[in-house]
């Protein structure tokens, strides 16, 4: 018996607009991930050429995010020890994981620490892509006898999500070994479904099991003895 097998439900409708809560399902631009990373290489053809001239693309090298000999381009404002990384994306379906963000900034000391930390109070969502199954017509990365095994549970980083319209066969495959980083901004749209509670349990317990922590009690053992450390004035609450 199949992952598909033990529950009856495994989506939900999310209402148009509603906030944007884990379990939920986007379209979002999906970088390929590269073996070896690629460098739009960029330079100036002289020093009155403010825009890029020229470029080459390259596998990184023992000489990119170094200092390097360079002038600068306009608009792209690259520090000397900068690159510009580019890869293949592709629109797919994410689940979103998990919201992140500091939502006391607006609470520490005026002046620069504040300003120069404004941006962490901007919510960021984790979130996995999802990849189609395959079949022995159109084969593929997941096709019947790895998805078979999926089912199974046999890889904590694979989870295998039914076809929403024939809930009896595997539809695609979430990849926890692929999670990233998104504001959800352009480019990115609701789905309107997210994934029912209990099956997310399930992949959040994958998630937790891939990271070496399967409990909380540590860190909230922790917490409780470091709160004393924070000196009063530096307290969200004071």
């Amino acid at each position: 018996m199949g992952i598909l097998q033990v529950f009856d439900c495994f989506y939900e409708d999310s209402p148009a607009g509603a906030t944007v809560e884990p379990g939920q399902i986007y379209w979002v631009p999906t970088p390929d991930v590269d073996e070896v990373p690629r460098i739009l290489d960029v330079e100036r053809a002289s020093a009155a050429e403010h825009e890029v001239s020229r470029y080459e693309i390259k596998q990184v090298e023992a000489h990119h995010f170094t200092k390097r000999d360079r002038l600068p381009i306009k608009r792209l404002n690259l520090g000397e020890t900068e690159e510009l990384l580019i890869a293949k994306a592709k629109r797919r379906p994410v689940v979103v994981l998990a919201s992140v963000m500091v939502n006391d900034v607006g609470s520490l000391p005026d002046g620069a620490q504040e300003r120069l930390a404004r941006h962490l109070g901007k919510p960021c969502y984790l979130v996995a892509p999802m990849y189609s199954t395959t079949s022995m017509l159109k084969p593929g990365t997941f096709g019947p006898a790895l998805v078979a095994r999926i089912r199974a549970l046999q890889y904590h980083h694979l989870f295998c999500l039914p076809d929403k319209e024939h809930p009896d066969r595997p539809g695609s495959i979430v990849r926890l070994d692929r999670i990233f980083p998104t504001y959800l901004g352009r480019g990115c749209s609701a789905m309107g479904l997210r994934i029912h509670d209990e099956p997310f349990e399930i992949l959040l317990s994958q998630l937790s099991i891939l990271s070496g922590a399967i409990y909380r009690e540590p860190y909230d053992l922790v917490k409780d003895l470091v709160q004393d450390a924070l000196p009063k004035e530096l307290s969200p609450s004071h």
